[in-house]
């Protein structure tokens, strides 16, 4: 056996959890886009790299090196292109959108899902918009709701902290965090403290509690992203919410619940659903009714999670209950069951992969390479520069160059490379083909 195998073997492991990954994140968007009425056109033919896979794991086998390498050289090429197709989609997406499909979702997100995209959302170059859907999803892990529409954090602050030290140190494009610094921890607290000084729901929202801390949040930055911090803001999200959860309560025994809806029904600052990582609902708060709740042992933490005991159906309407590590459900609409079962294996894999297999991968820094104001607008559309490598995707217009007048734009590419760590470039269209590759001073360029 050629050396190298155990290492071949691995790296295949590693492509077939990313790929479960990422086909995770494709499904929920496609979810959200049927939901707005919307198709996207920047869909990726997942069913190619798939493949490209197969034929990664033949040549392993057959202890062909140039041959694994050639292939290995593919697959991250298409997974780059995914990333970036799945990019370009996310656009699209508003955070209060993505939110409400986190809440509303059926079945519910499970903890593979929330993972998945988690590692998705950490792998592409920060902003605002990418710190909002990720400030949802670490909350909605580490959380759950009880019947009042409190939360309950499902882990300890410096368990949460200690989970992102471990996914960051084995995914690949993860961020790389700082060192704790006792201040933020310290203004998040004291969020929570001051909004306990709060009588009343109006009070709070007059004084622009929840604006400040959202702004706060917004100056962190990329470090927002640091395990500490994200530790922090779940604990803030779950005890600001919480306590605004209860002067609403607590207006209700005064005033009764009519009167409390006809007060905020209308007047609900969005900012707040914003800051505290859920939609806040005055009226769903009023109107909830105690339910008995079942609890389960979580794995790993052996934490437990608070699930609504679902009401026994009619028996013409049999209950199926598909396994799926720390995470429990019924479900009833046909349609969704098979899609979810094609998910199933692929959701296991991930499960196994991030609660108890992971291995090292080498960090890579990501970047979006940024089209519009140059003179490569109306020819590309997108770009991800990652590990010395330029991945594009070309428009239509690309097609009414001539070959010079497409190799000049390449070598003009090549030389923006020079400042912005990349060597070669590889354009490809939206069928997923090479149209034009640059490497080692060479050129080429596809007719396709």
């Amino acid at each position: 056996m050629f050396d190298g195998y155990q290492n071949m073997e691995k790296s295949y492991r590693d492509f077939e959890s990313e790929v479960s990954s990422l086909q995770l994140v494709d499904y929920i968007f496609s979810s959200i886009e049927k939901g707005k009425g919307a198709n996207s056109d920047e869909r990726f033919n997942v069913s190619q790299l798939k493949s490209i896979l197969h034929d990664f794991s033949k040549a392993i086998q057959s202890e062909n090196r140039e041959k694994t390498s050639e292939i290995e050289e593919k697959i991250e090429e298409q997974i780059e292109l995914w990333y970036l197709s799945l990019a370009q989609r996310d656009k699209k997406i508003m955070p209060s959108e993505f939110r409400l499909y986190c809440e509303n979702s059926k079945p519910p997100l499970s903890p593979q899902a929330l993972v998945s995209l988690i590692r998705f959302y950490t792998g592409l170059p920060f902003s605002e918009h990418i710190r909002s859907k990720l400030d949802v999803l670490v909350t909605k892990l580490f959380s759950t709701q009880t019947w009042n529409k409190s939360r309950e954090l499902v882990a300890s602050t410096d368990e949460i902290r200690m989970k992102f030290e471990g996914f960051y140190k084995e995914w690949a494009n993860a961020p790389l965090f700082s060192e704790q610094k006792d201040e933020v921890l310290a203004r998040f607290r004291e969020f929570v403290e001051r909004a306990k000084n709060f009588n009343t729901l109006g009070e709070l929202l007059q004084s622009g509690i929840h604006s400040e801390l959202l702004n706060f949040k917004a100056s962190l930055g990329e470090e927002f992203l640091a395990p500490y911090v994200l530790a922090a803001s779940v604990d803030c999200n779950v005890s600001f919410g919480n306590h605004c959860v209860e002067l609403v309560l607590r207006e209700k025994e005064v005033l009764g619940a009519e009167a409390v809806k006809s007060r905020y029904g209308a007047s609900i600052d969005d900012i707040l659903s914003e800051a505290i990582a859920k939609t806040f609902n005055v009226a769903d708060i009023v109107d909830a009714k105690r339910e008995e709740v079942v609890r389960f042992s979580e794995p790993e933490t052996q934490t437990e999670i608070l699930v609504k005991k679902k009401p026994k159906k009619e028996k013409k309407k049999q209950e199926i209950t598909p396994f799926i590590p720390s995470f429990s459900f019924t479900i009833t609409n046909k349609w969704l069951l098979v899609v979810l079962f094609l998910t199933i294996g692929l959701a296991l894999a991930l499960y196994v992969y991030v609660e108890f297999g992971m291995s090292g991968v080498t960090k890579k820094n990501v970047e979006i390479f940024q089209i519009e104001n140059t003179e490569f607008q109306g020819y590309l559309k997108a770009g991800r520069i990652s590990n010395e490598l330029l991945i594009g995707v070309v428009t239509d217009k690309w097609k009414t160059l001539n070959d010079s007048e497409k190799k000049a734009m390449v070598e003009k590419l090549v030389n923006v490379g020079k400042q912005r760590n990349f060597s070669k470039v590889f354009l490809l269209n939206n069928n997923g083909l090479t149209v034009a590759e640059a490497y080692e001073g060479k050129v080429e360029i596809y007719d396709r």
